[in-house]
């Protein structure tokens, strides 16, 4: 699964999951342009994988992320944006039992 963010003005867009910061290397960060209103955007893409939601947490604990962007545009507040909470589940236990099964 891929999480996206998306905000303008922005010079920089950071991801945390699981209150921790995502590195750097694991974003892909592009500026896009829309092209019905013509509007510049600072994109990230953060793939979230199973094991990062199944990462230490027990069945009832939610793995969630959450994107803060800042700009440093003269008179543009606020200058750091928080987006609303992204919560992760995994649908399905049935492959992680058919692997331990076969593989042990």
């Amino acid at each position: 699964m891929t999480l996206r963010c998306r905000a303008s003005p922005a010079v920089q867009i950071s991801v945390q999951c699981a209150s921790e910061w995502v590195s750097p290397s694991q974003q892909h960060n592009e500026d896009i342009r829309d092209p019905d209103t013509g509007r510049s955007y600072l994109q990230t893409s953060v793939d979230i994988t199973r094991d990062m939601v199944d990462g230490g947490f027990s069945a009832d604990d939610d793995y969630q992320c959450q994107c803060h962007a800042w700009n440093n545009m003269p008179g543009v507040k606020p200058l750091l944006t928080r987006s609303r909470t992204a919560t992760f589940h995994v649908a399905c236990e049935y492959y992680s039992l058919l692997h331990s099964y076969i593989y042990g």
